[in-house]
């Protein structure tokens, strides 16, 4: 069985943070979970889509509000899902 170690980048860290992991070997090997998101800023889309570069495996949940709730804005997590899934492949 393969020995995984757990590191973490702290939220909110810079593309350049990432890159310069990715150049010191942070990524490689390595599967990286992004959790919770209703939707994300034009950087933070960066982030996500240098360590789908990056990294060998990057797994994105979306928050999911029940359906009565206000806070599920549909459309912006259909359009993210479609971005990063282009992305992917």
């Amino acid at each position: 069985m393969k020995k995984f170690k757990q590191q973490s980048f702290a939220a909110g860290c810079s593309r350049d943070v990432i890159r310069r992991g990715a150049e010191n070997g942070f990524f490689k090997n390595t599967a990286v979970y992004v959790d919770s998101f209703f939707s994300v800023t034009k950087e933070e889309y960066g982030v996500i889509s240098d360590l789908m570069r990056y990294a060998d495996d990057v797994t994105v949940t979306f928050a999911m509000a029940s359906r009565d709730s206000t806070l599920m804005r549909e459309e912006p997590v259909r359009s993210f899902f479609r971005r990063l899934n282009a992305e992917a492949a």
